[in-house]
């Protein structure tokens, strides 16, 4: 009897004391944060959003997500941003609160130019965009 007792208060004590389930986004897989639009190049030929990797943590990071119009390709390019920790600013919903603005280059056609905004950080960076090889690089 005192057995069956002990088993049972040591089943309640367990599950009362158990620790609780730990969210594992954000360090063992990634939250991303995206805008609530999705932009379009003025030459509209992708469609393009900013997305941030673990924001708010050491080892943030950013990179762009294309889609191209025309075959509905989809890819995720890198950036390589000054200060690692990004933080996201207030703003509301809408173009007018972009995080950036990818804008084509008259030639070569498959380079374009990233501009981040002060929604994204307070220091605003460039960055050269080629499409073809899906690389950036940092003008600024």
């Amino acid at each position: 009897m005192g057995l069956i007792v002990l088993t049972v208060l040591i089943t309640f004590i367990t599950i009362f004391t158990a620790p609780l389930p730990i969210d594992k986004e954000g360090w063992l897989t990634e939250r991303v944060w995206t805008q609530a639009f999705v932009q379009t190049t003025q030459d509209g030929k992708f469609d393009y959003s900013l997305e941030i990797v673990n924001a708010f943590q050491k080892k943030s990071n950013a990179r762009l997500f294309i889609r191209d119009v025309a075959s509905g390709e989809e890819t995720r390019i890198p950036l390589r941003m000054k200060d690692e920790k990004i933080s996201i600013r207030g703003g509301g919903a809408g173009e007018e609160f972009a995080w950036s603005h990818l804008i084509s280059v008259e030639a070569p056609q498959s380079i374009y130019v990233l501009t981040t905004t002060e929604y994204l950080k307070k220091e605003i960076e460039i960055f050269e965009i080629d499409m073809e090889t899906k690389t950036s690089r940092r003008l600024e």
